[in-house]
């Protein structure tokens, strides 16, 4: 397979044309009854707003929340993005049912790839990072779209569908509890979202898909052997399987490795980032602060460290240091979604629930999470204001017992207020 070029093709937006039917005049002869002549004049038919596809409903109502959690998406460079525009346009080839391919590489530190409602795929910095050649990038977009047709369906299903039962020996349920809550549910299956039924085999449809485009299916064994290597836990294997075996894929192709430039210079911070976050999870907030130096010792975005250090700075109980880290943060980033929250619980741990309430209550409505509503229940309890920490404490409680808030919530229910 030759490398490609760069090759934009911009799709306009689609135009309605509307038939307009005008009623004609009508015309009696001189001697009739002028109540004979009665010109009925038709009211306009306006025209029936056109159903919202699927990709229009969740892409105003689940996409926006499910890059937040993931930091938001990565613009990648032109060069890849030509890489990534080729492969979509092979992968539709597949099957004529499979409509207008769409991509996102989300701000994840982890090797993870999937697919939202609408044939949205996605792909993680640390997925992208541990690409050596291209041919594993269309691998990967591959493993994405096996998730497809699940994520259809439940979407399609979600007015039926409450959150699911909770595995306690799930990683993905761990990894996202925070967002485990009855009033975004569908975001939170999305979010620990695994397999690809009705297919069983998901590396197994992703070769066979390979193999048809021509592609040689070895790259998404090498892909996927050289991550678990690094990586044993990573979310993909969450996602899709385990225990691959050494496969040789494709030479390394330094053209590829070029376009990578930006996310490849960040690998060693990502590597030190994967390790905060997967020890913030566990508790383990010593370890997570020693691989937070490194990270910010070895970073080119700042960004992502600075997220990082707020979410470990609040577990430490050390909110100054939050409020300094989200104060540069909104000097380089004005309008930053996720001020509201940090702000709110720092102000909290800082004994002041008057002023953490309306910042709270303000991020339930951008991302609503387990921790905001425990804490806006101390807030109000704080207060006084029994009925207000209850119905909170209640939310909280869809944490269950592997969120600590979530266990905190039932502890205080029970306790009575």
């Amino acid at each position: 397979m030759n490398e490609p070029g760069i090759h934009r093709q911009p799709v306009g937006p689609v135009k309605l044309s509307v038939l307009v039917l005008a009623a004609g005049l009508v015309t009696t002869p001189a001697w009739s009854d002028p109540t004979d002549s009665i010109v009925i004049i038709e009211p306009p038919v306006e025209p029936a707003e056109p159903e919202e596809t699927e990709r229009e409903e969740a892409q105003r109502e689940l996409y926006p929340r499910f890059f937040l959690v993931h930091d938001l998406e990565f613009t990648p460079s032109s060069r890849l993005a030509g890489y990534l525009q080729r492969d979509l346009e092979a992968l539709q080839r597949l099957s004529e049912e499979v409509p207008d391919l769409q991509v996102s590489i989300i701000n994840l530190p982890d090797a993870d790839a999937g697919c939202l409602p609408g044939h949205r795929l996605y792909l993680s910095r640390g997925l992208v990072s541990r690409m050596e050649h291209f041919e594993e990038l269309r691998a990967g977009l591959a493993l994405a779209l096996t998730a497809c047709p699940q994520a259809s369906r439940t979407w399609q299903e979600r007015e039926n569908q409450g959150l699911p039962e909770l595995e306690l020996t799930n990683r993905l349920a761990h990894r996202y509890r925070d967002y485990r809550l009855e009033d975004q549910s569908t975001l939170y299956r999305q979010l620990t979202a695994r397999g690809c039924a009705p297919a069983s085999d998901c590396v197994g449809l992703a070769w066979q898909w390979l193999e048809d485009l021509g592609t040689r299916p070895q790259a998404l064994g090498a892909l996927l052997y050289r991550v678990e290597r690094h990586w044993p836990d990573a979310a993909l294997f969450q996602r899709f399987s385990t225990g691959h075996e050494p496969v040789t894929g494709p030479d390394r192709s330094e053209r590829f490795v070029e376009s990578l430039d930006a996310i490849k210079a960040e690998q060693e911070a990502m590597d030190h980032l994967r390790r905060v976050n997967r020890d913030w999870l566990e508790g383990d907030l010593m370890s997570a602060s020693r691989s937070l130096r490194r990270a910010r010792n070895t970073t080119h975005n700042p960004w992502l460290v600075s997220l990082a250090t707020m979410r470990v700075s609040l577990a430490n109980l050390q909110p100054e240091a939050v409020i300094r880290e989200l104060d540069l943060t909104v000097s380089h980033l004005p309008g930053f979604p996720l001020e509201t929250y940090f702000r709110g619980m720092a102000l909290m741990q800082m004994g002041r629930p008057a002023e953490s309430i309306d910042l709270l209550e303000h991020s339930l409505q951008i991302l609503p999470r387990v921790s905001a509503h425990f804490t806006l229940g101390m807030a109000y309890e704080n207060l006084d204001q029994s009925d207000q920490a209850t119905a909170h404490y209640r939310f909280a409680r869809t944490g269950g017992d592997i969120h600590p808030q979530g266990r905190g919530a039932r502890v205080r229910l029970e306790g009575g207020l």
